[in-house]
């Protein structure tokens, strides 16, 4: 598993995760994209997230975000669709 954010709310860094995955930067317990996905938004409702199943990431530093914040957005850009569809 490779760092994608760092942040004490683990729902922060679902959102993270989640948005590399939906946008094919990551891959969660598949190599493709869309099962990924869908794969990554069933564990996250059964409470089941492994983040060690993520196929590949990338390595970066980011400073204590807000989900809401203009900054997580520009780096997240599928935070915003990745957070409703989890909190469904």
């Amino acid at each position: 598993m490779r760092l994608v954010g760092v942040s004490m709310d683990l729902n922060v860094i679902y959102i993270m995760v989640g948005s590399k995955i939906k946008t094919g930067d990551m891959l969660y317990q598949s190599d493709n994209k869309k099962e990924s996905w869908e794969i990554f938004q069933r564990d996250y409702r059964l409470g089941e997230v492994e983040l060690d199943q993520l196929k590949y990431g990338f390595v970066d530093i980011y400073e204590e975000y807000s989900v809401s914040s203009r900054e997580f957005s520009e780096e997240f850009f599928e935070s915003e669709i990745v957070q409703k569809t989890l909190m469904e």
